[in-house]
Order: structure tokens, then sequence, then C-alpha cells
């Protein structure tokens, strides 16, 4: 498959599979073509050669402002709707039973009710309010939020519920596209948590290594218009395959330079953004080792026993999570 535009190519002959409970991270620097990837997935962009083939009748979710139905909804309202059909079933069944007391012996109508009460039961129809309970408490909410209408919340907030809404409908293939941006530490771990007992296929886009290495299993890399999958971690991806792949493609960097120079006055030499963009990139990455050193620190009794540590390195999750945003910020001025 590739796409491009008349004046730029933005990738060529990529090629890739994603199976039953895969859970692919697409990773690379920023206008490599990960976000288009994604468009093409989700059909929102035509690929200029080659397709994308899905599974027919498969079920998508999607992080993005859709998911939140309506505004004016409850909070309580809102997740409700993920089991709507459900609760059609509920109120059938009620019925049924109803007419089955007044007659007993209605053979058409007892078949009919175990039937739905099969459907109703497979499809967790008897836990579905414990779920609700349990998502949403999972990412924050307290049972006095559940009145609340969604315009009241904040747009983090609302970033919660749309991932509460998502895990909650288990969509065979679940897309997400940076999801830990404006995340603080606490609901980021909830996040990979409820990943990784996800049951689907998973695609993520991010530039979170952490959260990447703890949710991915598998790696599609898009570098200089081209690709290549890797089986396994980002971690031991990074270890096996980029930290060689880079340094040899620094060597030849350099090698190029010292061929221009001799040729090139210096002061004609410009900067390349492609170099800002890499001095941004390893800033966020040393980001990423100190909140994940922090986290680490959470779990160590001298620090949870001993309120003014804890304190501490709240404050200075708060400072980094700050500084990674405003990096993300300045990353983000690359793709236009």
């Amino acid at each position: 498959m590739s796409f491009g535009f008349p004046s730029e190519d933005i990738f060529d002959n990529v090629t890739f599979s994603i199976y039953e409970k895969d859970r692919v991270a697409i990773i690379g620097a920023n206008g490599t073509g990960k976000t288009t990837l994604i468009k093409l997935i989700l059909g929102k962009e035509t690929p200029n050669k080659g397709n994308i083939n899905l599974l027919r009748g498969i079920t998508i979710g999607y992080l993005s402002q859709e998911v939140i139905q309506s505004e004016e909804n409850t909070l309580y309202d809102e997740a409700l709707l993920v089991f709507k059909d459900l609760i059609r079933i509920e109120k059938e069944l009620q019925i049924l039973e109803e007419k089955i007391a007044q007659n007993p012996n209605d053979q058409k109508l007892i078949d009919e009710y175990g039937k739905k009460q099969h459907y109703f039961q497979i499809n967790n129809g008897y836990d579905y309010h414990y779920l609700i309970d349990m998502f949403l408490s999972k990412f924050g909410f307290k049972k006095e939020d559940y009145s609340r209408k969604i315009n009241t919340f904040s747009g983090g907030e609302k970033t919660k519920m749309s991932f509460a809404k998502l895990l909650l409908s288990k969509p065979q293939l679940l897309i997400l596209d940076e999801p830990t941006n404006h995340l603080d530490m606490l609901t980021k771990e909830e996040l990979i948590d409820s990943l990784k007992e996800y049951e689907g296929s998973l695609v993520i886009v991010s530039h979170d290594r952490y959260f990447v290495d703890q949710v991915s299993n598998k790696l599609l890399y898009f570098t200089d218009h081209i690709s290549f999958t890797y089986e396994g971690r980002y971690s031991s991806f990074k270890e096996e395959v980029l930290d060689e792949y880079e340094k040899e493609k620094s060597e030849k960097e350099v090698e190029v330079k010292e061929t221009k120079d001799k040729y090139v006055p210096t002061h004609e030499v410009k900067r390349r953004p492609k170099l800002a963009l890499n001095k941004i990139e390893e800033k966020m990455a040393r980001i990423e080792k100190k909140l994940e050193d922090i986290h680490l620190s959470y779990e160590k009794e001298e620090c949870y026993s001993s309120k003014s540590k804890m304190q501490e390195l709240e404050q200075l999750e708060a400072s980094l999570n700050k500084e990674y945003e405003e990096l993300m910020e300045e990353l983000s001025l690359y793709d236009q």
C-alpha cells in the first residue's frame, strides 16, 4: 500500500497484518505517516495504491469527540448507551415474564424467553451496571459524578469518559492516537491496566515510549518513506534494532556532511528542522524515563509511608508532565 500527495510521498509499499489480540504500536518520527495510516484504516483516506482489507462486520473503537453522543446526558446515562441493546432486551424479558405468568403453558412464549435470556446472559446483561461502576471508578469518577451532565466536566475528564465508553463497548479493534496526551500518571496507569485486560486487537500511535512498551507486542516502524515490523516490545526493539539503525544512519549523515563541508562555506550550512525535531524527541525520552522512575518510586514503602515524600514526587511529576505537554505541542508543529 502507498500513499502520498503530488508534491510528496508519505510512504510506499507498506505491508502489514493485524491479527486477533495483536497490540500494534505505530512509531517513528513526526511526518512519516503514522496518523495518516490510522486515517486509512478508518476509511477517512484512500490509498493511492493497494488496499486496506478489514474483516467483514468488524467493530472498531476509535478515540474521538464522537465517542460522547450528547453533552446534555448525565455521566451515567452516557455510559448506559453502550448497553442500549441489552437494556432493550432486558425490557423485553420483563414483558415476556408477565405474559408467561398469565400463560404458564404457552411453549412459544417460553421458547422466546429462553432465547432472549441466553443472549442477555452471554453478553453480560446481568453485569452491565457493575461494569459501568468498575470502569468509571477506574478512571477517577465517583458516585456523586453520575448525575452530572457531561458539559460540566473538564476536557481531560471527558477524555477519561471516552476511554471508559470505548473499553465498555469491547470493540474487536481499538485504535488510539496519542492516548496519553494530557493524562496524569495515575490515569495513564489505569489505562495501561485496562488495555492489558482488553481482549481485542489494539493499534496505537504514541510518542510515550513507556506506554508503548507496556501495552504493545508488535511494532510498525516508519522512517524515511519506508516501514518495517518487529515482533516484540519496544524496549527489545530499541536495543536490538533501533539503536543500531540510528547509529548507522548517523554515521552516513556525518559522512555526507563532511563531504558537503568541503565545498560549502560554513555560514551557508543551515541547521535542518530534523535536528531540532530529534532534540525535542530526546528531551521527551528523558522525561519519560524520569516519569517511569517516579512511578517505580511510588511503589516503595519509604515513599508511600511518607506524606512529604509523596507530595514531593507528585509535584515533580506534575512539573514533568507540564514540560512533556509543552514539548508535545512543539513537536506537533512539525506535522503542519
